[in-house]
């Protein structure tokens, strides 16, 4: 799925493409927001944890996989 110019290129799209490329514009931009948010809380965000959230929002794994993995990347 090719996200339109606009999604594209926000940041954290544009730094992992080949990942949010498996997203419609409206959940990519949904992602980015959130991942922008919590950057500004100070959470620093890995490719892996990026890709479980994508995972989650495509409905793979579950809230509770997602904080299991997290847990055990900590």
């Amino acid at each position: 799925m090719a996200l339109s110019p606009d999604v594209a290129v926000l940041g954290w799209p544009r730094a992992y493409p080949e990942l949010f490329a498996q997203l419609d514009d409206r959940q990519a931009r949904a992602l980015h927001n959130a991942i922008s948010n919590n950057v500004l809380e100070g959470w620093k965000p890995t490719r892996d944890d990026i890709a479980d959230q994508i995972d989650v929002i495509l409905g793979r794994i579950t809230d509770e996989e997602l904080f299991a993995r997290a847990i055990r990347r900590a």
